[in-house]
C-alpha cells in the first residue's frame, strides 16, 4: 500500500499519473462522500461547488470575485461568483500556453498568475523546473513570461519525485519564493532509466527566491553555481508543498515527511537556513546515516514500507555538511495532531511536544488570517489542512484520522529564536484535501474528489473594508 493517495496523485512520476487519475475518477463514482463536521459552534461548513476536474490549487481574485483552480495536467479553470453562487468552471489557461505538463503551484496577484511545476520527459526519466508568469491585460489578452527554467535533471521514477510545487509572493511583492521538493524519500539512492547511483540533486530539496520581474532565469544543476547565483533562499526541505506569510510578514512552510513514522513539519523559513533534510526529518535523525543499521528492528518503519526495500544499511550514505547548523521544525504543544510512535515499543502516544505534526498527516493548504478579519478566537492564526484517504488507510495511525482543518496558534519564543504552535482541530471528516484560500471570513477548501467547500467563521470580527 502506498503512503497516501495524495502523494501518489501530486508527486508521482508522469508515467504513473494517467492510470492513477483513471483510478480516482472510478473512486469518485463509488465512494460515499462523507460530510465534513464542524467541531466549533461558531464555524459553519457547506459544499460550495462540485467541479468536473480535480483541483490541486485554488486562488481568488478579489477585484472580480472570481476563483481560479488548476489541475496537475496544467489546466487553469475560471469560476465566477454571481450573487454568492459559483458558476460553472471554464477552462482559462491551457498547458500548451505555458508548457508545464506537471503543474503543482499557483499564485495570483492583481492581474497576474504565477504557475510553478515541471516539464517532464517520461521517456528519458528526466525533466526541468519551470516558473511562468501570465499577465491579463486590460483588453483580455495575455502576456506570458518564462520567469525561470532549470537545467534538465533526472527523475527518480518513484513516488518521491516531488518536483517544483509551492509558491508564495514576498511581503513587499517584489519576489517569489519557489519550493523544489526532493527526489528521494530520505536520501537513499534512486536509479531510473539511464541514471544510476543518484540521490538528491543540487536543484532539489531547497527553496529559491527570484525577482517578480524575472525573465528567463536559468538555474544549473550545479551546487557551486547555484550558491553563487543568489537565488537559493533555503536548503534541506523535503517537500515544502505550501508556503504562506503570517501577519508579521514572516514566511512559513508545511513539509511532508517520508515513509518512516517521522513527524511532519511546520517551518519558519528564513534566508540561508538549512532545515536538515535528508539527515534530519521531523526532528529525528535519519537512521540510514549511521552504520550498521537494521531496518527490520526500526519500530518507526510501517510494515508495508519495510517491504519496499528503501530502508537498509547504507555505509555510503552522505556525511552531514560541515559547519552547518540545522534549523529545527516548530514544536507542537497540542492538543491535537501530536501523536508519536515510541521507538522502543512501537506504540502510539500523545506527546507534550512534537516536531510538528503526527506522521503521515500530509499537511497541505496553509493560510493565515494575515489581514485580521476573523473573530477574536481565530484572529491572526494560521490554518492548515491534512489530507486523508477515503478508507484506504495509508500509513496514518488510527489515533489520528487526519482529513481536517486545524487552527495554528503560533507563539514566538525568543530563546531558541523560533516559534511553538498550538494545533486545534476545527473541522473533521474531509477526504483527499489539496488546497485552501482565505477570503475575508471564509476559508475555501478543495479536495481531489472535485469539491470546493466553504468554511465560514461567524462571530464579531474586525471591520472588513468593502
Amino acid at each position: 500500500m502506498k503512503k497516501l493517495l495524495f502523494l501518489m496523485t501530486l508527486v508521482m512520476p508522469m508515467f504513473l499519473l494517467a492510470q492513477e487519475k483513471k483510478n480516482i475518477k472510478t473512486r469518485k463514482q463509488t465512494v460515499n462522500l462523507s460530510r465534513p463536521v464542524s467541531l466549533k459552534p461558531d464555524i459553519k461548513i457547506r459544499l460550495f461547488k462540485k467541479l468536473k476536474h480535480l483541483p490541486v490549487r485554488i486562488v481568488h481574485d478579489g477585484a472580480t470575485n472570481t476563483f481560479y483552480t488548476c489541475n496537475i495536467d496544467g489546466w487553469v479553470f475560471k469560476i465566477r461568483i454571481v450573487k454568492g453562487v459559483a458558476q460553472d468552471e471554464i477552462p482559462f489557461l491551457s498547458p500548451e500556453e505555458h508548457h508545464i505538463n506537471y503543474l503543482q503551484g499557483m499564485a495570483f496577484y492583481e492581474n497576474t498568475f504565477f504557475l510553478v511545476g515541471n516539464h517532464n520527459n517520461i521517456t528519458n526519466s528526466n525533466g526541468y523546473g519551470v516558473v511562468e508568469k501570465c499577465t491579463i491585460l486590460p483588453d483580455g489578452s495575455r502576456k506570458w513570461t518564462t520567469m525561470l527554467t532549470t537545467e534538465v535533471y533526472p527523475s527518480s521514477g518513484t513516488l518521491f519525485d516531488h518536483a517544483f510545487s509551492g509558491v508564495c509572493l514576498s511581503a513587499d511583492k517584489d519576489s517569489l519564493y519557489v519550493a523544489s521538493g526532493s527526489r528521494t524519500d530520505h536520501g537513499e539512492v534512486k536509479n531510473s532509466g539511464e541514471y544510476k547511483g543518484l540521490r538528491e540533486m543540487p536543484l532539489t530539496a531547497r527553496i529559491f527566491r527570484i525577482p517578480i520581474n524575472a525573465d528567463k532565469i536559468y538555474l544549473p544543476n550545479d551546487e557551486a553555481k547555484l550558491d553563487a547565483s543568489g537565488f537559493v533562499f533555503a536548503k534541506g526541505v523535503r517537500n515544502e508543498f505550501d508556503m504562506a506569510l503570517n501577519s508579521e510578514k514572516r514566511l512559513f512552510g508545511i513539509e511532508n515527511s517520508g515513509d518512516r513514522d517521522d513527524p511532519e513539519e511546520l517551518n519558519w523559513l528564513r534566508q540561508n537556513h538549512h532545515y536538515g533534510f535528508p539527515w534530519r526529518i521531523g526532528g529525528n535523525d535519519t537512521p540510514m546515516q549511521y552504520t550498521p543499521y537494521k531496518a527490520n528492528e526500526d519500530k518507526l518503519i510501517p510494515v508495508e514500507a519495510l517491504k519496499r526495500n528503501i530502508f537498509f544499511n547504507d555505509p555510503d550514505y552522505p556525511k552531514r555538511p560541515d559547519n552547518v547548523t540545522f534549523t529545527e521544525p516548530i514544536k507542537n504543544i497540542g492538543p491535537h495532531a501530536n501523536w508519536l510512535r515510541d521507538t522502543a515499543t512501537g506504540k502510539m502516544y500523545q506527546a507534550h511536544e512534537i516536531s510538528t505534526f503526527t506522521g503521515h498527516r500530509a499537511p497541505v493548504g496553509l493560510v493565515f488570517d494575515a489581514d485580521s478579519t476573523l473573530s477574536k478566537a481565530y484572529r491572526g492564526s494560521g490554518f492548515m489542512l491534512a489530507y486523508a484517504p477515503d478508507g484506504e488507510g495509508g500509513y496514518l495511525p488510527k489515533e489520528d484520522t487526519g482529513g481536517d482543518l486545524c487552527q495554528l496558534k503560533l507563539k514566538y519564543d525568543n530563546t531558541p529564536q523560533n516559534y511553538q504552535v498550538s494545533v486545534i482541530r476545527l473541522v473533521k471528516g474531509f477526504q483527499r484535501l489539496s488546497d485552501a484560500e482565505k477570503v475575508k471570513n471564509d476559508i475555501y477548501i478543495t479536495d481531489l474528489l472535485g469539491n470546493i467547500w466553504k468554511v465560514t467563521f461567524s462571530g464579531k470580527g474586525s471591520k472588513i473594508k468593502k
